[in-house]
């Protein structure tokens, strides 16, 4: 593509501010405070990072991390947590 093509500078923008928005991937830490559902009824709950499920197979499936909050302990997929 042309970099005097308009579109290919729009689209050189929109990934630059990609990069920017998005960052590198996030990995919880131990001790951490997160975000996360509610095991039992809607909503969401605050909880700590306690690590990575070493009971799960990795292998082509997502890292399973375990969280302790007031309903116990919760095995959640990245996805599923926000860092607070």
């Amino acid at each position: 593509m042309s970099t005097t093509d308009p579109h290919y500078r729009e689209a050189a923008a929109a990934q630059a501010a990609m990069a920017e928005f998005y960052g590198s991937v996030w990995r919880p830490r131990p001790g951490e405070r997160v975000r996360c559902p509610k095991a039992f009824g809607g909503g969401y709950q605050e909880g700590t990072v306690f690590g990575l499920d070493a009971n799960v197979n990795r292998i082509g499936r997502k890292d399973v991390w375990l969280i302790d909050t007031p309903e116990g302990r919760l095995a959640l997929y990245l996805d599923e947590l926000e860092r607070v």
